[in-house]
């Protein structure tokens, strides 16, 4: 339809506010979602690279229970992550946050049996052990002759929203001021609109008042603009028609009144319509006063009543 093309709709449309809101409510969520897997995304990289270099360390130290032990302790206090060792068997041969003798086999993790088959995995899940949801990354180490270990590294989901979160309050900050602007620019086209509104309405008064040199000012080019310029228009004609009649009965007036004889003219009611001067002096009225008046009432002589 050409109304969802017009100007004077898009104007409109533009000015509700609550569309505005859920235009940005729809786009902050879906950037919110982006920030966040890309956030997760970045945290696994960062995973996955600690894992590539403690490797390194690991395949230089002995291979030893209490070892093992010591090592995840001390790379899990300076890097934050919670650390587990696995055997080919998923047996936990050591973690920095939980006792590894307390531990379940983890040979059904995803994150383990993906690694084995791949070299690395990952996995989001909820841990049973800490009972916490935690972003997981495990890397096989291999070694000459062994099928080696299984390095996994942990980070609580908790503490990565943290970070989404963050930034998640940052991007609602950016949206104030689009916001904000588009709210400013709704309300002035609103005002806009409403004022020439209020001037079409002002001018439809005046001619119902009989105001008919009343005018519409109004340049625009849009629906609005065209609807009063052909107001004025209709008002140019409506003036131009009354003049013309007025200039007529202005005539018709001068000829009646220049006529000795008497005129009158009634409708089919008998009420007197036009009466020229001639005829008011000689029945003694105002022409002007009886208009309207039956003629039996205007009449005063009883021999012309008689004939009528």
């Amino acid at each position: 339809m050409i109304i969802f093309h017009s100007r004077l709709f898009l104007k409109i449309l533009g000015s509700y506010v609550i569309l505005l809101l859920a235009v940005l409510l729809i786009v902050d969520v879906i950037m919110a979602r982006r920030i966040q897997s890309n956030h997760v995304s970045h945290e696994r990289n960062r995973l996955e690279t600690s894992a590539v270099v403690l490797s390194q360390d690991l395949l230089r130290m002995e291979k030893q229970g209490p070892a093992l032990q010591s090592w995840v302790q001390q790379y899990g206090d300076r890097t934050g992550f919670r650390i587990t060792l696995i055997d080919p068997d998923g047996k936990v041969l050591a973690d920095n946050q939980h006792d590894p003798t307390q531990m379940g086999n983890h040979a059904n993790r995803p994150e383990i049996q993906e690694a084995w088959r791949t070299g690395t995995g990952s996995s989001t899940r909820f841990s049973r052990t800490l009972g916490t949801n935690e972003l997981y990354l495990a890397y096989r180490v291999p070694e000459n002759q062994s099928p080696g270990l299984v390095l996994r590294l942990a980070l609580p989901l908790q503490q990565i929203s943290a970070g989404f979160r963050t930034a998640q309050r940052q991007l609602i900050f950016i949206s104030l001021f689009p916001f904000l602007l588009a709210l400013g620019l709704g309300y002035r086209l609103t005002r806009s609109l409403t004022q020439r509104i209020a001037s079409l309405q002002e001018f439809s008064e005046n001619i119902a008042q009989g105001h008919l040199h009343a005018r519409v000012k109004e340049v625009a080019a849009d629906e609005l603009g065209h609807l009063a310029r052909s107001l004025n228009t209709t008002a140019d004609a409506m003036q131009r028609f009354i003049d013309e009649l007025r200039d007529e009965k202005n005539r018709v007036e001068a000829i009646l009144d220049g006529v000795r004889a008497g005129i009158l003219a009634t409708d089919p009611e008998g009420r007197v319509t036009l009466m020229n001067p001639a005829l008011g002096r000689f029945l003694q009225v105002d022409p002007q006063e009886n208009l309207g008046k039956k003629v039996l009432e205007i009449i005063r002589s009883s021999e012309l009543k008689s004939i009528l």
